[in-house]
């Protein structure tokens, strides 16, 4: 009886985390169409408008982290969301997106 109490609840726990991967792959869906849409100036550097609707995404993708990533694969993650965010040039973002996919892609895959 409490090895079944154990796994319902449990299993409540895995569903959250669940949701939360997947979410979390909608949203990096949303950082790749604004990276790939965004007007960029002479430097490379994405127009402000664009790189507002990046922070907000990537707010919304560090809170999701919280849940679905292990200690300290979550500080990693989330120095790789800040080279997402910071205005160092449109390449530099891409390819801090490409290592999020690639590099994190077992625990927000795994959780589907």
């Amino acid at each position: 009886m409490i090895q079944y109490l154990r796994t319902m609840f449990g299993s409540r726990r895995g569903m959250r985390q669940g949701r939360r991967a997947r979410r979390s792959v909608r949203v990096l869906r949303k950082i790749d169409r604004i990276l790939s849409d965004a007007t960029t100036s002479q430097n490379n550097i994405i127009s402000y408008r664009d790189h507002g609707l990046l922070v907000c995404e990537v707010h919304t993708l560090r809170g999701l982290a919280h849940g679905v990533l292990p200690g300290e694969v979550e500080k990693e993650f989330i120095e790789d969301l800040d080279e997402l965010a910071n205005l160092k040039g449109i390449q530099v973002q891409m390819k801090a997106l490409e290592r999020i996919r690639w590099a994190y892609a077992e625990w927000l895959g795994r959780m589907r």
